[in-house]
């Protein structure tokens, strides 16, 4: 077996790139694709461990994506709303509607874990009031809101979705 070791300079003539080259110039075809919008309602299990933190934090984050509302589910889905409005409110984003949607799915099967990063909430914060309509409303109004453009990013079990199906 050959192994073959390059220098940088003949790593160039092969046509390779550097890390730091390849961010440093996106293809054209990323930035044709970035001038793309995407509206997105999430709906979030949000507070059970990091990874739905961190999917809103990607979504705030991404320019491409015009995030139009959050709708948390599942047990205590109003603390979830309060971390979630705290995290947008943390990114200066008060002015994406957040709505409580279901606590408890429509076949239950396994028992809600808690809300433990609720922990991190600050009472001193005065965050925006949740919104008066539940979960599945606000899925229904901003789909209404933006007919055939509207994705919705399901990272919790699907009830509000379903209880917006049966309202629409």
């Amino acid at each position: 077996s050959t192994s073959s070791t390059y220098s940088l300079t003949e790593y160039h003539k092969r046509g390779f790139v550097t890390m730091r080259q390849a961010t440093l110039s996106p293809a054209p075809e990323t930035i044709q694709s970035a001038a793309k919008n995407y509206a997105v309602l999430l709906d979030t299990d949000i507070g059970d461990d990091i990874d739905d933190a961190l999917a809103l934090a990607l979504i705030l984050s991404s320019p491409e994506i015009s995030l139009k509302g959050v709708t948390t589910v599942f047990g205590e889905t109003k603390l979830r709303a309060r971390l979630a409005a705290y995290l947008l409110h943390l990114y200066g984003r008060d002015d994406i509607p957040v709505a409580a949607g279901m606590g408890t799915p429509l076949q239950p099967r396994q028992r809600p874990s808690g809300v433990p990063q609720a922990a991190l909430l600050d009472d001193r914060v005065v965050l925006p009031a949740l919104r008066t309509l539940s979960g599945p409303e606000l899925i229904v109004q901003t789909a209404l809101a933006h007919p055939g453009q509207l994705v919705l990013l399901c990272i919790g079990p699907l009830t509000n979705v379903a209880h917006a199906l049966l309202l629409e």
